[in-house]
Parts: C-alpha cells; structure tokens; sequence
C-alpha cells in the first residue's frame, strides 16, 4: 500500500514537471504560418558560365547594337550574341588600362594609365583618359591626360565627348578639334563628378557628390539641377540615365552599409522632357516576402521597356519609370549558400553589377556568380 502510494506521488510529479517543461502549445488556427516567397515572372534565371570569364575579368558591356563585350585585364572578348562566337583584340602593351567603355560611333573609350612613377604622391601610375579611334584597337589617340576619368557621355548627334573627372567636366568637340576644360561650378568641390546624361532638348546633366548639375550651353556654365530644393542630402544623385521621355537620376541616401536598418528607401529624380517637369520621390525596397528590406544599389539601368533596374548583393530590383511604386526583388531566386556573395579585400560585400539588351533581357555579374535573365515583356506590376 505505501509503494503504490509513494508510485502514485512520483507520477504526477512527473507530469507535472513534464508539463512545466513542454514548450506552450498553441492551437493550429492560432499558429503563425510561414509565408510563401514571392516569385514574379518578370524574368526567366539561368546561369551563364564562358571560357573567357578568368582571373583577368574586369567587366561586361552590351553596346548599342547588343554586341557583348567581356573586359579583361590583357583584351576584350566580342561577340554579336551572348553565347555566340567571340573575336579577341588584345590590349597595346603600352597601357595599363583602368577601365573601358565601347561606342557605337567611337570604336572605344577608356581610361587607362602609363607607367610614371611620382615620388612625391609615391603612386606607381598616372590616369590618363584615352580615345580608341580604330576598330582594331591599335590607334590610340590621348585627348587628355594626368587625371582621372570619372564618368564620361559621348554624344553621337553632336560629335562631342563629355568627361567627367574630378573638380570638373572636359569637353572634347571632333567637328572642330576644340577641347574645353571650363572651371568647374565650385570650387570647393573635392570628388569626381560621376555621370553625365543630356536629354532630348540638348540639355546636359551631371550627377557629382555636391549635388546634380545640368548645362545648357554643353557644359560651358553650370548651374544647380534642383533649384527648388532646399534638402541638400536629397538634392544629390549618384547617377542620371537618359531615355527618349525621360531623365532619371539615382539619389544617394545614406550610408552605403547593406544591412544599416535605416538604410531602406532610395529617392529618385525623374524628368519628364515632355513638359520639363521634375519629379522627386522616396520609394522603399520589399524582398521576396513583400517586407521592406535595407537597400543599397550597385547596379542602376533603365531598359528600353521603362523599368528601373537596381541591383545589390543580392540580385534584382525594379519598378516602372512612371510609378512609385516600390521596388520589387525579380531574382534570381537562389540559395545565398550555394551562391554566397564575393567579398572585397576590405570584408565588404560585392554586389552585382547590371547591363540591359535591347529586348530587355539582363546579364548580371558580381565577379563570381554570373545570370541571364530573359525578360517577359507580358509582365505587368502587382496592384
């Protein structure tokens, strides 16, 4: 009788502690359920791999006329389809070269730097910007020298070439040989300029670190883009892209840390050439889920279909020109495991950088993982 008494006793205080240690049941209406990702049809994802994508990589280019240029460090891969067959043009060993940039009217532009070292700066090179004026790639014709190219725009209707470097903008004029080196809108500004557009009227523009610029006079005097605003941190822009209705500029808002939780809006400047009318607005990033994320773009491309494409760590954002709606993550949706992000020498994140076809297919790279995106011109936004 005592044993079963004393059996009894042990028992419920065994359940009771078993009670007391089961995790808090909930009832299966009341549980959180895991959303489903968020997958659009915008783009078709596949992996792109090439033979001539080596430690040399620099860089990919579409041109005008859809020819894919792959940029390495001794020459450039061309080629008339992505996966097609490729011409290679070797590099004038005289050069080291920066970067470059093709043209349809002008073979190539490129920045690169001669072998000069100065004691005083104890740097190893000079940049020089550079004018590749055959299709062989083997005149070269130096228009300005002993600083850096920034940014650059060559108007093909003008026949002018506009480089943007640091403290100012060269204008470079074929059709009569004159070049102008015009003292810059501040003299107190000491970073590069690191775009230029110009639009449909001849209006040129320029995205610098002390604010967005336009010229009307092709790049002679410069006066604010903005003159209405009066936030200076949203008055700056990193970057402007022309389309034949449209100037739109990227603005710059905040730090450049991926993951800073503040850092989760970006402002864009669109210019309707129509009317000459601006528009400023803030838009947020959503990921997969539809939760607005931190955001930092790397890559910035309007394509020829008006959709904005921004790019970071980890893959492809965009919205319509026209709307403000937010940015939408179009992919590719991978495991960031089995594709994990480069880093820099500095511990940083790589993120991808972005070119556009003609048809509105993309090519995304961030120097180790490479995508195709086939665009789906049916795709329409979410309401």
């Amino acid at each position: 009788m005592g044993n079963d008494r004393i059996f009894f006793r042990l028992l419920i205080l065994l359940l009771v502690v078993t009670q007391a240690c089961a995790p808090n049941s909930v009832p299966d209406d009341e549980q959180e359920i895991e959303p489903d990702p968020i997958v659009y049809d915008a783009y078709t994802w596949t992996e792109f791999t090439s033979p001539y994508i080596t430690s040399n990589f620099r860089s990919i280019q579409i041109d005008a006329k859809d020819q894919v240029i792959i940029f390495t460090g001794n020459g450039v891969y061309f080629s008339e389809e992505l996966e097609g067959t490729y011409e290679f043009i070797s590099f004038n060993d005289e050069f080291t070269f920066g970067r470059l940039k093709m043209q349809d009217k002008f073979y190539a532009i490129a920045s690169v730097r001669d072998s000069i070292y100065d004691a005083n700066t104890d740097r190893n090179y000079y940049d020089r910007n550079v004018i590749i004026t055959s299709e062989d790639l083997e005149n070269w014709e130096i228009i300005s020298g002993n600083y850096r190219m920034y940014s650059y725009l060559m108007d093909t209707e003008e026949n002018r070439l506009y480089i943007g470097r640091q403290h100012g903008i060269s204008v470079h004029d074929f059709n009569t040989g004159e070049k102008l080196y015009p003292d810059f809108l501040n003299t107190r500004l000491d970073d590069q300029i690191t775009s230029l557009a110009k639009d449909k009227n001849g209006i040129l523009y320029a995205a610098t670190h002390d604010g967005a610029y336009k010229s009307t006079d092709n790049g002679e005097t410069w006066s604010k883009a903005f003159s209405s605003l009066v936030n200076k941190d949203f008055d700056s822009v990193r970057k402007f892209i022309a389309t034949p209705e449209y100037i739109v500029g990227l603005g710059y808002n905040g730090s450049a840390e991926f993951e800073n939780p503040d850092y989760n809006a970006n402002h864009f400047h669109v210019l309707n050439t129509e009317d000459n009318s601006w528009d400023h607005y803030w838009v947020e990033a959503l990921d997969n889920y539809g939760k607005v994320v931190p955001f930092y773009a790397s890559g910035f491309e309007i394509d020829n279909f008006d959709n904005i494409l921004l790019s970071n760590h980890k893959g492809l954002y965009m919205k319509s020109v026209s709307g403000k709606e937010p940015l939408i993550f179009v992919g590719p949706y991978v495991d960031l495991e089995e594709y994990p992000t480069p880093l820099n020498s500095d511990g940083d994140l790589i993120g991808y950088k972005i070119e556009a076809f003609s048809n509105g297919d993309v090519i995304m790279w961030n120097g180790t993982n490479f995508w195709i995106g086939v665009y789906n011109q049916e795709f329409t936004y979410p309401e």
